[in-house]
């Protein structure tokens, strides 16, 4: 580069005569470009990545997944262009001399990898002991989520007790070589544990006693089972010392279960004299 130079022709006819032409040039350097923004791999579902050249306004870029933006940057998107690469991406600036420079970069499209896990039901009841889940990826992979202790190899203990009541997302999170993440996500509920008790037996009765009601305290649900009993559908029941006989002592057990399968029961022991 530099100048101006002279450039000389020259020419001499038969008869020695001379004659020579000259002009004058000049050697410019060729603008430095240069861009920064793209990453070397990409992951679908990525965002848009800005890119920036180094010569503003006049530069232009141009690639696979590119939106040129007429003002030295431009966007690309990874998933418009897709999975596979390596894409080319190219910068490129003409300046007042009409020198060009052109810098081009390549990055590539992952696909996310695809995860599940297993070992986790949609309901449990408070109080339930610990149990094991194990994602796809086994031996990597991690857990996270209320009452989740990830064991660093592509498992989880999930305990229902410390998770506590109510709803709770359990995600298993894997990333592959190309730096892809891959999710997958879970619900489950902690239901409350039923406490039940029920009233109106005495430990003891005469044969020819009268019947008598007992109630459970789950109202109008629950059921009665043992003998001499007559369960009424309602949360209450009817033991008649006749009907049980004299002898005992016998169980009497009143049990209720919430819609979610949570079962709590309690028994109480009658004798029957004659």
């Amino acid at each position: 580069a530099g100048g101006p130079y002279t450039i000389t022709y020259e020419y001499t006819d038969a008869n020695s005569c001379i004659s020579e032409s000259s002009n004058q040039t000049t050697v410019n350097d060729l603008p430095a470009v240069s861009f920064t923004g793209l990453e070397a791999a990409y992951c679908l579902g990525d965002a848009v990545a800005t890119l920036t050249g180094s010569q503003g306004t006049g530069s232009s870029f141009t690639g696979p997944g590119i939106t040129d933006n007429g003002d030295g940057t431009a966007s690309f998107d990874p998933n418009a262009v897709g999975l596979g690469g390596p894409y080319e991406i190219t910068y490129s600036y003409t300046d007042g001399n009409g020198c060009s420079a052109t810098d081009s970069q390549s990055t590539s499209v992952y696909d996310l990898p695809t995860v599940s896990f297993t070992g986790l039901d949609a309901n449990y009841c408070e109080g339930q002991p610990e149990l094991i889940i194990t994602g796809s990826e086994a031996p990597n992979g991690s857990f996270s989520g209320p009452g989740v202790f990830t064991q660093g190899d592509g498992t989880a203990i999930f305990y229902p007790e410390i998770a506590g009541l109510g709803t709770h997302e359990i995600t298993y999170t894997y990333e592959n070589g190309n730096g892809c993440i891959g999710t997958s996500m879970q619900s489950t509920s902690i239901n409350e544990q039923p406490v039940v008790s029920f009233t109106g037996l005495a430990s003891e009765y005469c044969e020819d006693a009268l019947a008598v009601t007992l109630t459970g305290n789950i109202a109008s649900d629950g059921s009665f089972t043992g003998d001499g009993i007559t369960d009424n559908g309602n949360g209450t029941a009817t033991f008649d010392p006749a009907a049980a006989g004299a002898g005992g002592p016998y169980t009497i057990t009143y049990s209720y279960t919430t819609p979610e399968g949570c079962t709590d029961s309690e028994s109480q022991e009658v004798t029957v004299y004659v």
